[in-house]
């Protein structure tokens, strides 16, 4: 979900952001510095916590780079920023359908970033709940050992929507369980901040993924349109299109994500340098494929065959030419068009149908299990029919 920065004072922070952005570049190169762990973070927390924050330095002489602009009036007369907004409507509707929450802020180690307690005090008003529905975990406490014991004890308390870093979840928590015959879930995660680990973003994702899940898993990724927001998601857009790829979903991004290898800074920089109006919508159809809501030419979206299914199709296709796969094989190795190009393809047809032939001539069906035979290692592999051929 892609936000848009409200007339006034929300727009006139957006072209700030971009404006300290671009001139933390320029004084790392023109004076031989690296700002670019403060700079990155700078890029992802400034927008959703613009306010309070340091003069940054320069790390050789101290000297004062840039000095953040604090925008602190967007939130007098109760007011919010868009993507504060966007919270408290995704967190109603998922809670009025008795959906209980985890949202997720990444900089949340100093005051400066913590947006938690702001988020706190926002759902607790806006969303009608009580103090001991809306819990914060924090990486001070509990420990990590304690961390499930705890989340236990406040879900038996009523906890409707936790909020924690992603990273205190990534050791294995699940938000899904059973104790004393009561079910306690936490189906919706929504990351109110996403970092630049992705294989964080991946772990903390998966907390309500679990074998004992029932409920339809929502995972909601928030950023402002047009920012280094939208670019890392982007970035995990493209990471998990290409995790789809390997287990069976083709996409043209997901593909070119693999063959890419690019870290991921560059490839930041890269969708920056290429963001336009329509990225957005990209974003959301790249999403689309990942979940397998594909309604767009975006990307033809295609599930490998299994080894038992291609036996089916090559059976069903002997049946209905009322020869056997071997006549059919015999067929092909006595083809011999003249016409060159013609005799390529043919070419291409033999290898591979004598490939498979081969292959098949190995295998010994037996029940529910092929065995095929190794005779150099003199031992039998098991192949299972609900394991992909490639």
């Amino acid at each position: 979900r892609l936000c848009k920065p409200k007339e006034g004072l929300e727009k006139q922070m957006l072209e700030d952001y971009n404006r300290m952005l671009r001139y933390m570049k320029s004084y790392e190169r023109d004076f031989k510095v690296s700002l670019s762990s403060v700079r990155h973070q700078l890029a992802m927390s400034y927008l959703d916590k613009p306010y309070g924050l340091e003069p940054i330095l320069d790390p050789r002489t101290g000297y004062e780079v840039i000095t953040p602009k604090d925008y602190r009036l967007i939130l007098e007369n109760d007011g919010m920023l868009s993507k504060e907004s966007m919270l408290m409507d995704i967190l109603k509707e998922e809670l009025s359908q008795g959906r209980n929450c985890v949202v997720y802020a990444e900089y949340t180690q100093s005051d400066a970033t913590n947006v938690l307690p702001r988020l706190q005090s926002l759902i607790l008003k806006h969303c009608n709940l009580e103090p001991h529905e809306v819990v914060a975990m924090r990486a001070s406490y509990p420990s990590a050992s304690a961390r499930e014991k705890w989340m236990h004890e406040k879900a038996k308390e009523g906890m409707k929507v936790m909020l924690c870093n992603p990273r205190l979840t990534e050791t294995g928590l699940d938000f899904c369980w059973k104790e004393m015959g009561v079910t306690y879930n936490y189906p919706t995660l929504i990351f109110y901040q996403s970092g630049y680990s992705l294989f964080v973003m991946w772990q903390a994702a998966g907390r309500a993924w679990r074998l004992n899940q029932r409920e339809e898993c929502r995972t909601y990724y928030l950023g402002y349109e047009m920012t280094v927001q939208q670019a890392i998601l982007q970035v995990l857009g493209e990471k998990k299109a290409a995790t789809a790829a390997i287990q069976g979903k083709f996409s043209a991004d997901g593909l070119a994500a693999m063959a890419q290898g690019v870290d991921t800074q560059v490839r930041i920089a890269q969708i920056m340098s290429e963001m336009d109006e329509h990225t957005g919508n990209r974003l959301q159809e790249m999403f689309d494929v990942i979940t397998g809501d594909v309604e767009d030419i975006y990307s033809d979206e295609q599930t490998m065959y299994l080894f038992s299914e291609i036996i089916e199709k090559a059976e069903e296709v002997s049946e209905n030419l009322g020869i056997g796969v071997t006549t059919l094989f015999d067929m092909f190795t006595q083809f011999t068009p003249k016409d060159e190009a013609v005799n390529d393809l043919s070419m291409d047809l033999f290898s591979a149908m004598s490939s498979f032939n081969n292959f098949l001539s190995r295998v010994d069906v037996v029940g529910d299990v092929e065995h095929v035979n190794t005779s150099k290692k003199k031992r039998k592999a098991k192949v299972y029919e609900n394991c992909s051929l490639f």
